[in-house]
């Protein structure tokens, strides 16, 4: 009975996967030639008569370049060293089309340029394969011509000092497997120096930097090291068994990036100490190795995906010491504001069946649907369980046999935990379109939101007239100065605060001064060489004319809380003491 069952599973795999397939990748680096020479061998395992032909293509999306930008000499042949078959390879768009002999068997030999990354691909930056200081990266889409229905192994050939890093697990002592086509397309491979390589629990993350960051590679590196630590410790699980982490310098102010499989990759300009910049995008990438790959929902549900994605973001920076507890209201502002102008039209589902044009009720709509479950969870558990425990849940769900669970296990696993307080919830705001009730749910942490029309006086007037500062940058954690003539500043103080509140750009800076009055003595803090002073200036601007324009503009104040337990989950949510 053991070996029938064992010959009808073999039968069922071989006709799911009818090819099997050895890969040959040799990469050379070397002066101005940075290229793959592949080979390819087939087998056929279907069962019955091969086919005539057979039909390779690049796996990629519609943004993916056409074939014919950077593959060459694609040569069908018998066998290795045999002379090529004339003619005997079409090629159309991201497709080959290679003969298969009698005997079931097809090869080819095909070389990628890597120089056609940086002209004439269409993906993302993040994706595109480049030379970078001391390694090339790559795209498994860009590497593997594939058929459909396909397993096999891939040996990779490199120069003596080059190391090649993948995240395909390997096969003997030199190759890898690969159990179907997309696990040898959706990953990142690079050639050159050796990867740094972090154990988190009995996963194994690969982190390759470029160089060309210099002395930011060696923060970027331990940053995400701590990051992985702190994810572990919120969802009570280790990471994707193997992983790739490619950080490379991109242009200046690019920030991108992205997962594939269960690799990752970013762009960031530079490290710095700037909270805001690079940590939020690098955070995000290596959350969604937990959500997106270790965790699915069986539909399209990018209010989860990406929304409770940015949520957890902010809350592993916080977590890490990272992100502070005045930075992170800063970006709860924006999250309110964008949702505010966008909300009510459709429902968050609606919108993430729709994709990319509805970014903000994805991300920023997703991310306060999280926030409001996280806080209606804590209250009704009395504090004792939060979102962190139905992520938890979830991914124990999905972790044997990477299975995906339905939207209807994440509803009953908030409503175990938050009872009454979440029933209907989902109906009303996820399939429904009705707006988020963000104002009432902050209240009751003691988080008072503004979300109205106001005056606010023209930026040029409160540059130029009324604190006399004609040249001013924003920065990330301030407003630079870089012009006064306000007694009691100085050019490069960095202004922080104004009349007790945070100025961060040029909204909150106008919002700080729209009750005040040319002449009124103004209390600011300014960080000048390092330290933080108090300073406070006279308003310019008297017998003059200060224009006012209304806009719509949200704020949130921290209350004073007496509610013991309201105050906790402040705390643990946003660390406000």
């Amino acid at each position: 009975m053991l070996t029938v069952t064992a010959l009808l599973l073999a039968t069922l795999i071989a006709k799911e996967r009818p090819w099997e397939a050895e890969y040959t990748v040799a990469f050379e680096r070397g002066g101005d030639v940075h290229r793959a020479v592949v080979t390819a061998r087939f087998h056929w395992r279907g069962g019955g008569s091969a086919p005539d032909s057979l039909e390779l293509s690049f796996l990629g999306d519609s943004s993916s370049p056409s074939l014919d930008s950077f593959v060459r000499d694609a040569q069908a042949r018998r066998a290795q060293g045999d002379t090529p078959d004339e003619n005997a390879v079409t090629q159309s768009g991201n497709s080959l089309n290679i003969p298969v002999r009698r005997d079931g068997t097809a090869m080819v030999l095909y070389t990628i340029e890597l120089g056609h990354a940086d002209g004439e691909s269409n993906r993302s930056y993040d994706e595109t394969p480049r030379r970078l200081e001391g390694f090339d990266f790559w795209t498994g889409r860009s590497l593997f011509a594939v058929p459909g229905g396909v397993s096999g192994r891939v040996t990779f050939e490199t120069n003596d000092d080059d190391v090649v890093t993948t995240s395909l697990p390997p096969s003997g002592k030199s190759g890898f497997s690969f159990s179907e086509e997309t696990e040898l397309c959706e990953t990142f491979l690079t050639a050159g120096v050796a990867a740094r390589p972090v154990k988190i629990g009995r996963s194994t993350i690969q982190i390759q930097i470029d160089a060309a960051l210099g002395q930011d590679a060696g923060v970027i590196a331990a940053q995400l090291e701590r990051y992985f630590e702190t994810a572990d410790d919120v969802l009570g699980a280790p990471p994707p068994d193997r992983s790739v982490i490619v950080v490379q310098k991109g242009p200046q102010g690019l920030l991108d990036g992205s997962m594939i499989g269960h690799d990752a990759s970013a762009v960031v300009p530079s490290a710095g100490n700037d909270e805001t910049h690079w940590r939020r995008l690098m955070c995000h990438e290596l959350f969604h190795l937990y959500n997106g790959f270790l965790l699915r929902l069986d539909d399209r549900n990018m209010w989860f995906s990406e929304g409770f994605t940015e949520y957890f973001t902010h809350r592993l920076l916080a977590d890490s010491g990272d992100l502070s507890s005045d930075s992170f209201l800063h970006e709860l502002k924006d999250w309110v504001k964008d949702y505010s102008h966008e909300a009510g039209e459709i429902g968050l589902q609606e919108a993430g069946n729709l994709g990319a044009k509805n970014n903000t009720l994805i991300y920023k709509g997703g991310a306060l649907t999280a926030l409001i479950l996280d806080i209606r969870l804590r209250q009704a558990s009395r504090g004792k369980r939060s979102l962190e425990d139905v992520m938890k849940a979830l991914l124990s769900e999905c972790l044997p046999g990477r299975k995906k669970v339905s939207r209807a296990k994440l509803e009953e696993l908030v409503h175990q935990i938050g009872g009454k307080s979440t029933q209907g919830f989902f109906e009303t705001h996820i399939e429904g379109n009705t707006r988020l009730p963000i104002e009432d749910e902050l209240a009751a942490i003691g988080l008072a939101v503004t979300n109205d029309e106001i005056a606010l006086p023209a930026m040029q007037d409160v540059a130029v007239k009324l604190i006399l500062c004609p040249g001013m940058t924003i920065e990330p954690t301030g407003i630079r100065i870089q012009r006064t003539s306000a007694k009691g500043l100085e050019a490069e103080d960095l202004l922080v605060e104004v009349a007790g509140k945070s100025v961060r750009d040029w909204t909150s800076l106008q919002m700080a001064l729209a009750r005040f009055e040319p002449g009124d003595d103004v209390p600011m803090v300014v960080e000048r060489q390092g330290k933080r002073r108090k300073v406070a200036i006279e308003l310019g601007g008297r017998g003059e004319t200060i224009e006012r324009e209304t806009r719509r503009v949200v704020d949130i104040e921290v209350k004073p809380l007496r509610d013991r337990r309201a105050k906790a989950i402040r705390e643990a949510i946003f660390k406000i003491e």
